[in-house]
């Protein structure tokens, strides 16, 4: 009997068996299965307009509106990559229905940083300077958009490793007075935002 004990026993080890002893009235040995979790990938939610946001950032309805994302993936300690219901119209306006994402300004984002999708990250070139983000489409590629707005002259922003920045008087057209559209090369493409510094911590 003790030979056949071990015969079995070097045969359940050789065929790789994994066997958990439990208690089951029967008093047999009951297979144990691994349990694995598979993590989705984040989508894109196409038709949406994506923008990464700093956790902690809190957005402003500053004439131009605001709204909270249609979802979010990538979403970490650092932030989440939110997509926005892009506008309808391509240049900033104060009139109903407002599109804006939200605005940020000297007192409720004194550290601001945005940074475009190749990591070229700006501040703030005055105190005076909002940024405003508008969310839009051209055809199937959508993005946000930097409108800013303040005192003039200097307001805009300014690249952190230096270069040429953004300056609000330039997203003005001359004629109306108006914002020109976010898809003239006036308005910055915003990838990320943050209130904390730059660059932008991501997932």
């Amino acid at each position: 009997m003790k030979l056949l004990f071990i015969a079995v026993f070097f045969v359940a080890i050789k065929n790789g068996l994994t066997c958990l002893r439990m208690s089951s009235g029967g008093g047999g040995d009951v297979p144990v299965t691994p349990v694995t979790t598979t993590i989705a990938p984040c989508a894109f939610m196409a038709g949406n307009a994506p923008l990464f946001v700093q956790a902690g950032t809190t957005f402003l309805d500053n004439l131009y509106g605001s709204k909270a994302p249609v979802g979010n993936c990538q979403s970490c300690a650092a932030g989440a990559l939110n997509y926005y219901k892009p506008a309808a119209v391509p240049a900033p306006h104060q009139t109903d229905p407002l599109e804006a994402i939200g605005s940020l300004n000297m007192a409720n984002c004194p550290n601001l940083c945005v940074c475009n999708a190749a990591n070229v990250c700006y501040r703030r070139a005055t105190d005076d300077t909002i940024v405003t983000f508008w969310p839009y489409c051209v055809g199937a590629t959508c993005a946000t958009y930097g409108y800013l707005s303040g005192l003039g002259g200097p307001t805009g922003l300014t690249p952190v490793a230096g270069g040429t920045g953004f300056l609000a008087d330039n997203q003005v057209d001359p004629n109306t007075f108006l914002p020109k559209p976010v898809t003239d090369p006036s308005y910055p493409q915003i990838a990320s935002v943050g209130c904390n510094g730059c660059p932008v911590p991501r997932c």
